[in-house]
């Protein structure tokens, strides 16, 4: 074999080598997966009826995870959003819950690192402080 050709296949043996390992990295990362993927991830370790002490313990056993505030309100959904509730919250919107925890659980580069998109999780709890539902959202911006 031609030096020409062993270099030819090396750099295409590196290259596959490369494009395997992006490949597993993206698949392997779960914040990738779908939103509803993702809340259905967050309800089996904190389901409907987990206390507020049990989700903030929840959070801060995750070393990647992070309150990003805790609210003395609810949230609601406004073109697929969650928005914290305050006095001006319009009646006719359907609030989630009387409390309100939002933890930032990572971010990840998107379209070749162009843009970052950070996950969040809005848990809304009753009155009683136990969980009631939680939204996921995933947000972009770019990095350059």
């Amino acid at each position: 074999m031609t030096k020409s050709k062993i270099a030819a296949l090396t750099i295409i043996a590196i290259t596959l080598i490369i494009i395997v390992t992006v490949v597993i990295m993206h698949l392997s990362n779960p914040l990738r997966r779908s939103i509803e993927r993702i809340r259905a991830d967050m309800l089996e370790l904190t389901p409907v009826g987990t206390s507020i002490e049990d989700v903030n313990k929840a959070i801060e056993n995750n070393d990647k995870w992070r309150i990003f505030a805790t609210y003395n309100s609810g949230y609601y959904i406004r073109n697929g959003i969650p928005r914290i509730a305050d006095m001006h919250t319009n009646n006719n919107v359907h609030v989630i819950g009387v409390k309100t925890i939002q933890a930032d659980i990572g971010t990840y580069n998107w379209l070749f690192i162009i843009f970052k998109r950070s996950v969040s999780v809005y848990y809304g709890f009753d009155k009683d402080s136990n969980l009631v539902d939680i939204t996921v959202r995933k947000h972009s911006w770019d990095t350059l």
